[in-house]
């Protein structure tokens, strides 16, 4: 729980994540326990980069998108692990991914993957 929810929680500080997903991620961690976490947590990624990318496509953001990074990348580096004091989910101009629908097919594909060890 600590390992899932955890990493997750930092993502929160920053202001990049809610609190649900955390939670969410917590307790996926706390049921899967600690050796399918680290591939409950792959696969959300994977899931979550590749709907982040259809959100990209959907909403036509592609150089937005880049800059953006460009400048929360050089941001964390120079300023820490804090809030970005304009790219962050306040802003209303922030499109919000629902990242629980990643952490459901990182979280099936681990089951499914490892179903002969669960049953």
């Amino acid at each position: 729980m600590l390992v899932g929810g955890g990493i997750f929680f930092l993502f929160f500080l920053v202001r990049g994540m809610g609190a649900g997903d955390v939670k969410l991620m917590a307790a996926v961690s706390a049921w899967v326990g600690i050796h399918q976490t680290v591939l409950v947590l792959v696969a959300t990624a994977l899931a979550g980069g590749i709907l982040a990318l259809g959100y990209i496509f959907f909403y036509k953001r592609f150089r937005q998108t880049w800059q953006n990074l460009g400048e929360l990348l050089r941001f964390h580096l120079t300023s820490g692990i804090r809030s970005h004091p304009e790219l962050n989910l306040q802003d209303s101009s922030t499109i919000q991914v629902p990242y629980g629908l990643a952490i459901a097919v990182g979280t099936f594909y681990a089951l499914v993957s490892t179903s002969s060890t669960w049953g």
